[in-house]
């Protein structure tokens, strides 16, 4: 995920219709995160995951993650956790997800905090 561009992704989709299963490398930073405009709204279609759409991916899904998955990947594997047989297997993340506000300290030194928390509750129940 860290290499992929969206414009690659519709040709991904269709390589991957009818395969087995899936490893999704979360262990990264997704490569279009647009982290130059915090903040930034773009509208679009609304996503659909899981069994609400009737075109998901069919096959098994394995999803990696481990503390180096922060913000944009965070999210990215929390929405595609909820597909039918998809697993979330790793370490735990960096729970970096979510707005952050700039501060700048005594001295001039800049850091910044998340502001927001981000939940999520436990994926649904696969079925057999």
């Amino acid at each position: 995920m860290g290499t992929i561009k969206n414009a690659e992704l519709p040709a991904i989709f269709k390589k991957l219709n009818g395969t087995k299963g899936l490893i999704i490398d979360l262990r990264c930073y997704p490569s279009e995160a647009e982290s130059f405009m915090p903040g930034l709204f773009i509208n679009s279609e609304p996503l659909k995951v899981g069994s609400e759409n009737p075109n998901y991916y069919k096959g098994k899904v394995v999803i990696l993650v481990n503390e180096t998955t922060q913000s944009q990947a965070e999210y990215t594997a929390m929405a595609l956790r909820v597909m039918p047989g998809a697993i979330v297997l790793g370490s735990t993340t960096a729970g970096a997800d979510g707005n952050v506000s700039p501060i700048i300290l005594p001295g001039g030194i800049s850091t910044m905090i998340s502001g927001i928390g981000v939940y999520t509750q436990t994926a649904p129940k696969r079925s057999k």
